[in-house]
């Protein structure tokens, strides 16, 4: 799969790290989201989650100075949200479905903790230069695969760029899963392709003010520099929220991005298989906790298909949409029908999931 450049950009699978954590976890909870894209509700820790993550991004006023003078203050913002999310059981259009009366209250206090640890641990950092930073590239290696998603933050760093990754599980990651972890492998290759095609021109205005110098000089030194070279010079972290710790995350290089493409190609030769067959496998494992419980039978023996939909129209090659292409550490695509890196403002929403 993948072995040839199709026509639209449409026709590549666009990995999103959610996208490849679900497969991994489960073929036949990729079939209902993705292919019978089934409707199901998310649960409270998801909701909690997803509020956590937006309040991130209304920290700081345009001038990257800090928006609330107290981290009660800053917790306290949430509250109201909260308490709307409660009474109509709905965040960002998705409906939630709560394990009992007590749990949302239950989140509601874990999240204000966690929003005033978060504000102590911010109150003595530099304004990040952007959030929510979307990318969407065409890469090739072993054959063409698309990413995109969303970097939760991303700030200039010496002769280079920093991405932190905000969790706000209670888990403590194991080092060693960290080194390998395909999502930051997707983060890096994600910015550093968007960095490749960055127009300065464009940019040279939109840059949080406390780093317009230094971030423009940043992308002048490395546009002219092949994609795998930026890419693994991209510093990563994890950021612990509940506990303010940012722990550092080995840097990306060639074996992490082989490892990713063999990955990816893996599981399209065997999405294209089970699209064929109908034949999804089950993770039993993962049953407990997955939020299609309910739509699914959890039978090996099943055989599923697509629902039938109306063909969209078919785009020329990558029409308004085209991406940069990764291929031998080169980007190949004409930059003239790049999509254009976005630089919203400091700690503003930028452009997924």
């Amino acid at each position: 799969m993948g072995k040839e450049l199709r026509s639209s950009l449409d026709d590549y699978i666009a990995w999103s790290p959610s996208r490849l954590k679900t497969w991994l976890a489960c073929p036949r909870k990729y079939f209902h989201q993705y292919i019978a894209k089934d409707k199901a509700p998310i649960t409270g820790a998801m909701a909690r989650g997803i509020l956590l993550h937006k309040r991130m991004t209304h920290m700081y006023r345009d001038d990257g100075t800090l928006k609330y003078q107290s981290s009660e203050k800053f917790a306290n913002s949430a509250k109201g949200i909260w308490l709307r999310t409660i009474d109509g059981s709905v965040i960002e259009g998705q409906r939630i479905e709560w394990k009992d009366r007590d749990e949302p209250y239950q989140i509601m206090q874990d999240v204000l903790d966690v929003l005033e640890k978060v504000y102590e641990t911010y109150s003595s950092r530099e304004a990040p230069l952007l959030t929510e930073v979307g990318f969407d590239a065409l890469l090739s290696g072993e054959g063409y695969f698309r990413i995109r998603g969303r970097i939760d933050e991303v700030s200039p760093i010496r002769e280079t760029f920093k991405i932190s990754d905000h969790k706000s599980g209670g888990e403590n990651p194991k080092e060693q899963r960290l080194a390998y972890d395909l999502q930051f492998t997707l983060y890096a290759l994600g910015l550093g392709s968007t960095i490749r095609d960055s127009s300065l021109l464009d940019l040279r205005d939109k840059f949080n003010p406390s780093f317009r110098k230094k971030a423009f000089f940043v992308i002048d030194e490395l546009k002219d520099k092949p994609l795998e070279q930026i890419t693994s010079g991209i510093e990563l972290e994890y950021h612990r929220m509940r506990t303010g710790e940012m722990i550092p995350v080995p840097q990306r290089n060639e074996e992490h991005i082989k490892e990713l493409f063999e990955t990816l190609g893996d599981a399209e030769e065997r999405i294209s298989r089970a699209t064929e067959t109908g034949k999804w496998p089950v993770d039993r494992e993962s049953c407990g906790e997955c939020i299609f419980f309910k739509v699914c039978d959890r039978n090996t023996a099943s055989v599923l298909y697509q629902k039938e939909t109306a063909q969209p129209r078919q785009p020329s090659l990558f029409d308004d949409k085209a991406a940069v292409v990764y291929s031998d550490c080169k980007v190949q695509a004409p930059k003239e029908k790049h999509p254009k890196f976005q630089f919203p403002r400091a700690a503003r929403r930028g452009v997924n999931s």
